[in-house]
């Protein structure tokens, strides 16, 4: 390249390159990483921001532009101008001499400023028309054809000299060694005409630029700075989020790191970097090409689906999304065959669809539930979905193709990768913010239940502390009536029916404070089962008060009516004893105070006057039990429980309403259901005719009987 010549005096220059974009390298290199984060962050945006100072877009050059006559973009060539024209070729039957000839000229069709045909295949022949002032006559300048990933770029310049350039041209073999095809000429004439060869396997997009040699240095020293400053947040973010899978051992983080390299390989394949000489074999570079976008949208659409939760709320979406993974793969396929237009329509309507069903569960989600995180992803998706759409119409030619609407998509991913790595920070630090508020829950549930241990412990202790000191004057009372019984005159009945109504009920006492306490015992699991044999008649005889023990106990059955008080009136005990009845296995003071509790239960809230029947019977095996078992049952009659479920009976403490006069706190079957299960056997209750109740216990029995 010979060297640059200075521009004339009146020539416009570009700018100076805006003081963002050179702060991008100052802010990179000092940086702690500590901040790495943070780093990721204004990288991206400022770099973003300091693109708009890009020789391709930068905003004094577009208000330059266009106040300038329709035609190919100029840069720093004040008064030149240059028109476009194209002839379609859908054979490629042609050659230079052919379109260059003066009968052709009237084919060439004005294009504006770039070629923008889409996926029309053929050739495209192209004219470009320099129209040069008398003051740049014998100047440099250079024509460039971007996009630098298009097959083929053959300038014929005005001498008849052929210039080769293009994807699948070697490097050795290009006219210029800069990654855009890229042609160098003199203008030595008011007008000068150059032809261009275009063949694309993707879309007939081509923008042409004419610039000066310092415009060469600018928009290059720009796109460098560009892509290295995308090259180093991509670096950044992948440390970060390889960082976080190791530390947080998440998928999401690994799939989400191949997103983003993918997309940095995308990036520098659109740029023309991944088939600057690096594959011997053409027929290899256009899969090579479309390989990091391919791979893009296969990481998107994994990613997606994990962010989302897709798998779990939406199982047919989810195979859906995993449908297009299969024909992005078989898409991929196609690019090693003659169908590469096809396969890349495919490609463009694959992320299409991906883009919109992100975007819908992502706004979806948005309503149902507002947070940060998944306002970071509708807008991620958002972003993407419109930069594409941008991109595509421009590739299809039906958006006006710049290098803004082209290059779109590139803008586009970046912040869609952004917004979506903000997303994973915001997630990430929800999760444990979630986890700190669940451990300090957790810390105050373990406070709570320790203070509800002690206020237990406290309660245990006051309870047989009152049972210690409320049975030592019980214990007096009955002594004091016993002596009084053997007194000269107290066999009177009078006086006997009325020592006898002190002793029970000074028994009936000590009894209830005894079951207090053991309930309270069972409830806190202090209590230790010490299993002995028990006999069936020996266990009924010991609760039965022993003041009414007056007659003996039948054996045989039918069993002997002794007086009692039911219902609040005089009434009648029953006791029926199975013969032959095996021993029980089974703590005698715990099934002591179950059995007591069903038979004043029966006496309670039996019908006043009636009878109350206790019985021991044999069992098969049930409740849980698989070995031989014996029931003990108490029924009482004209007892009515209407409206009442007949297990809530044994709910801790639940009272019918049928009986509200009757004294109790609803603890009593709650307590023989538990002693009950404690040994491994069943309590309940059925209804008779009658009307009656019969509450039952079902207990294990001794099987060396």
């Amino acid at each position: 390249m010979p060297s640059l010549p200075t521009p004339p005096a009146q020539a416009r220059t570009l700018p100076e390159p805006p003081l963002p974009a050179r702060r991008v390298v100052h802010l990179a290199c000092s940086l702690k990483i500590a901040h790495l984060l943070r780093a990721a962050f204004w990288l991206i945006g400022i770099t973003l921001l300091g693109a708009l100072g890009d020789s391709r877009t930068n905003l004094a050059w577009a208000a330059a532009q266009a106040k300038a006559p329709a035609g190919i973009t100029v840069i720093d060539l004040p008064e030149v101008h240059a028109q476009l024209s194209g002839l379609f070729d859908p054979e490629g039957q042609l050659d230079f001499d052919a379109v260059s000839s003066p009968q052709r000229q009237h084919e060439f069709a004005p294009l504006g400023s770039a070629l923008n045909a889409g996926y029309s295949g053929g050739v495209w022949w192209l004219r470009v028309d320099i129209h040069t002032p008398t003051a740049w006559i014998g100047r440099t300048v250079f024509l460039q054809a971007w996009m630098p990933d298009l097959d083929e770029v053959r300038f014929r310049s005005p001498d008849g000299r052929e210039h080769a350039n293009g994807a699948l041209t070697a490097v050795e073999a290009r006219s210029s060694r800069l990654r855009v095809p890229t042609l160098e000429l003199v203008l030595d004439q008011p007008s000068t005409t150059v032809y261009l060869k275009v063949r694309a396997s993707g879309s007939a997009t081509l923008i042409p630029q004419l610039l000066s040699p310092r415009g060469v240095l600018l928009t290059t020293e720009w796109q460098m700075l560009y892509l290295g400053a995308l090259g180093g947040a991509l670096l950044i973010v992948l440390i970060i989020n390889l960082v976080n899978a190791i530390g947080t051992r998440e998928p999401i983080f690994l799939i989400y790191s191949g997103l983003v390299l993918s997309a940095g390989l995308a990036t520098l394949s659109r740029n023309g970097f991944l088939h600057a000489g690096w594959v011997a074999n053409p027929d290899w570079l256009i899969p090579l090409i479309a390989a990091p976008v391919h791979l893009l949208a296969i990481f998107a659409i994994l990613f997606s689906a994990r962010m989302l939760g897709i798998g779990e709320r939406h199982p047919r979406l989810f195979r859906g999304l995993h449908g297009l993974t299969v024909l992005i793969a078989l898409g991929f396929g196609l690019q090693f065959t003659d169908w590469v237009l096809e396969a890349n329509r495919l490609i463009m309507i694959t992320i299409l669809a991906y883009g919109a069903l992100s975007l819908g569960v992502s706004g979806w989600d948005l309503l149902r539930q507002p947070e940060r995180s998944r306002s970071f992803i509708f807008a991620a998706y958002a972003a993407f979905m419109f930069a594409q759409v941008i991109s595509i119409l421009a590739m299809l030619g039906y958006v006006r193709a710049t290098l803004m609407t082209v290059e779109a998509w590139q803008f586009g991913t970046w912040i869609h990768l952004l917004l979506l790595h903000l997303a994973l920070v915001s997630g990430l630090r929800d999760q444990r913010r979630r986890a700190r508020a669940i451990e300090l829950e957790a810390q105050v549930t373990r406070a709570e239940l320790a203070e509800q241990r002690r206020a237990s412990e406290d309660k245990s202790r006051f309870l047989e502390m009152l049972a210690h000191e409320i049975n030592t004057p019980l214990s007096v009372i009955d002594s004091t009536v016993q002596s009084l019984e053997m007194m000269p005159g107290a066999s009177a009945p009078a006086l006997r029916e009325r020592h006898t109504r002190i002793r029970s009920s000074a028994r009936r006492v000590s009894r209830l404070i005894n079951e207090t306490a053991s309930r309270d015992r069972l409830d806190n699991g202090a209590w230790q089962v010490r299993l002995s044999k028990i006999a069936a008649t020996d266990l009924i005889a010991s609760v039965i008060d022993p003041l009414d023990r007056t007659l003996a106990l039948d054996p045989q059955g039918g069993g002997p009516l002794l007086a009692d008080e039911v219902g609040g009136a005089p009434g009648w005990l029953k006791i029926r004893i199975e013969p032959g009845l095996p021993t029980l296995l089974a703590d005698q003071r715990l099934v002591e105070i179950a059995l007591s509790n069903l038979i004043d239960n029966a006496r309670k809230y039996g019908a006043p006057g009636s009878t109350v029947c206790v019985e021991a019977s044999a069992a098969p095996p049930a409740g849980g039990i698989e070995t031989r078992a014996l029931t003990l049952a108490v029924t009482s009659s004209g007892c009515r429980l209407e409206g009442i479920p007949l297990e809530r009976l044994f709910e801790k403490y639940h009272r019918g309403h049928t009986h509200p006069d009757v004294p109790g706190i609803g603890l009593g079957l709650h307590l023989v259901r538990s002693i009950a299960q404690l040994h491994g056997g069943a309590a309940g209750v059925e209804t008779l005719s009658g009307p009656a109740l019969r509450f039952w216990l079902t207990l294990p029995c001794d099987e060396t009987h």
